[in-house]
């Protein structure tokens, strides 16, 4: 049920450590603070972004399917009406004549 956020779970884990790690490495080591404030920010909106496309194409695929369902649906009735209207008119097909 959950296979589908793996790789939102996965990027959100490695992105958070990144982010964890820069922060950390701000914190204690002064020298590099700016480059690791850098890190952290890009690290963060990349996990971000990342989380939002993965969302957004599968919320894309969703709709795709359901209207690929939905054309089935109406192809599947029109057919079916169809049919019952040439059983009601008494139209015989090729297998009216077919024996077990």
């Amino acid at each position: 049920m959950f296979s589908a956020l793996a790789p939102v779970i996965g990027w959100l884990g490695l992105g958070g450590a990144i982010t964890a790690a820069a922060i950390a490495a701000a914190i204690f080591l002064p020298l590099f603070r700016r480059l690791a404030i850098e890190i952290a920010i890009v690290a963060a909106v990349a996990t971000t972004l990342y989380g939002k496309g993965v969302h957004d194409g599968a919320a894309f695929k969703q709709a795709e399917a359901d209207a690929a369902i939905a054309r089935e649906i109406k192809n599947g009735d029109a057919a079916h009406n169809g049919a019952v209207d040439d059983a009601a008119s008494g139209m015989r097909d090729g297998f009216a004549r077919d024996k077990p």
